[in-house]
């Protein structure tokens, strides 16, 4: 049954959950939240497991109408969002009834913001995913961005649910005002450059381009040179990937990214830094960090030890 009618769209909302794995060597890439974190705890707090569809919106997002009795949450860049013409608080559950309209607008805190529904948005999954791939037209709400008069298909909450509200901790909640540092692994090709570019990358600073989507992030900043003329042969990529081509300006790729590229690949993100990459808006700087693979592997332990320990507070209340 339907659970949301879309009033507006905004400039780009998929449904998207967490991806699908296990498909690159057909030459499909994972898709999924560009910030899997935010999804995840938005999950997490209407009481769903961390991999349900949820919306994801860039730069500004829907106002919709509800059409079911439900709990949402709100997760990732912060604004001025409101139910009813009534401010509301993100990284906390909302009871909705139906008729209630939300309205989520320009996005002033980060990115692309997120919407959890109790149930999650129900469409077909494609490949073992819900979420949208958008340079092929599938998954997702029928493989493209929502639009007016969508009505989006979900679960109601049960007549003798109660809802009790779920808040993520202050200190917990990401801060996406501050100077953003992202963590790099060396990537396969760093013998490629020279200790003099190394250096250049790991202490400059790096601006996100309009020439930013889903499929990568292209960055403008000092030129990084590869002691490499031409491209290799392609390889397989992963989504945080830092590709160098021949101008020299550095592209991250991101969620939609194709499986196979022959640039010189420099350095890979931590996948427990990702979320910070994808709530860069355009023009917003980077910096980057290296770090080892033992430390990034750390890093992605200790966020999932917290997710875990998330879950279990949440069950406990409920």
């Amino acid at each position: 049954m339907n659970i949301l009618e879309v009033l507006r769209s905004g400039p780009l909302s998929t449904v998207q959950d967490l991806g699908r794995s296990g498909y690159s060597r057909f030459g499909v890439p994972p898709a999924g939240a560009m910030d899997p974190l935010a999804l995840e705890i938005g999950n997490i707090l209407v009481g769903n497991s961390r991999v349900t569809a949820g919306l994801e919106m860039t730069m500004a997002g829907i106002k919709a109408r509800f059409l079911l009795r439900t709990v949402i949450a709100i997760t990732g860049g912060a604004g001025n969002f409101t139910v009813n013409g009534q401010k509301i608080s993100c990284w906390r559950s909302i009871l909705i009834e139906p008729g209630d309209v939300l309205d989520i607008r320009s996005i002033s805190v980060g990115c692309r913001t997120y919407l959890t529904l109790a149930g999650g948005i129900t469409v077909s999954d494609v490949l073992g995913s819900k979420s949208t791939y958008l340079p092929a037209h599938f998954g997702g709400w029928q493989g493209r961005p929502l639009k007016r008069g969508d009505l989006l298909p979900g679960l109601p909450l049960p007549k003798d649910q109660t809802s009790q509200t779920r808040n993520l901790a202050f200190n917990r909640i990401p801060n996406y005002l501050k100077r953003c540092t992202v963590r790099v692994i060396p990537g396969p090709n760093q013998a490629l450059f020279s200790e003099e570019t190394q250096k250049t990358f790991y202490t400059e600073s790096y601006e996100v381009t309009t020439k930013s989507n889903r499929m990568g992030y292209r960055l403008q900043g000092p030129a990084l040179k590869s002691r490499q003329t031409g491209n290799l042969l392609s390889e397989a990529v992963v989504t945080g990937a830092i590709q160098v081509p021949p101008d020299g300006q550095p592209i991250i790729l991101a969620a939609d990214h194709q499986t196979t590229g022959g640039y010189p690949i420099l350095g890979v993100i931590a996948s427990a830094d990702f979320p910070k990459v994808a709530q860069l808006g355009v023009g917003k700087e980077l910096n980057f960090q290296a770090i080892s693979l033992e430390d990034a592997q750390s890093l992605r332990q200790d966020q999932e030890r917290f997710l875990h320990a998330l879950e279990l507070s949440v069950q406990e209340s409920s």
